[in-house]
């Protein structure tokens, strides 16, 4: 299988690939926002990517598109942003609450932890550093584990 390409957020100073779908719930309420993708990729099978920045305390998202051909010269996708589309009264992410872990690699942990968000309707409730066996905690809960199945991506 391909590796999908990653939605990114931006917090602070850094900008992070998410191991997350933000997005299914949205396009589970509004299914008919959801502009699905013109051409066929194995690297694209949600049709889009979108990018995420934390304003304010509030989780906005910035860009959403989805590729519409291939561009032969350049050896690339065109891609089209269908973010007023699928976003046309606000682009708060009000629809989302959860989890978003900011550094994802284990040579961008602060001090050894993990960089962790706490969302509840798009505002961010919390910000913990978690070690791996705190993070290990918190996925074990039902709670975690019913975030985790709507919102799991597959990257292979």
């Amino acid at each position: 299988m391909t590796i999908q390409r990653r939605d990114i957020i931006h917090y602070k100073d850094d900008s992070s690939f998410l191991c997350i779908n933000i997005l299914s719930p949205y396009f589970e309420e509004f299914p008919e926002r959801l502009v699905h993708c013109r051409g066929a990729t194995t690297s694209l099978w949600r049709g889009y990517f979108a990018e995420y920045t934390i304003t304010k305390g509030s989780l906005y998202i910035t860009s959403l598109k989805r590729y519409v051909g291939f561009d032969r010269e350049k050896r690339d996708f065109i891609e089209e942003s269908t973010l007023d589309i699928s976003f046309p009264d606000t682009k708060k992410c009000s629809f989302f609450s959860g989890w978003i872990e900011i550094n994802i690699y284990p040579e961008t942990f602060e001090d050894g932890k993990i960089k962790l968000l706490e969302i509840q309707k798009g505002d961010v409730v919390q910000e913990m550093l978690l070690t791996e066996a705190e993070f290990k905690t918190l996925k074990e809960t039902e709670t975690y584990k019913e975030f985790d199945s709507k919102h799991s991506f597959m990257w292979y």
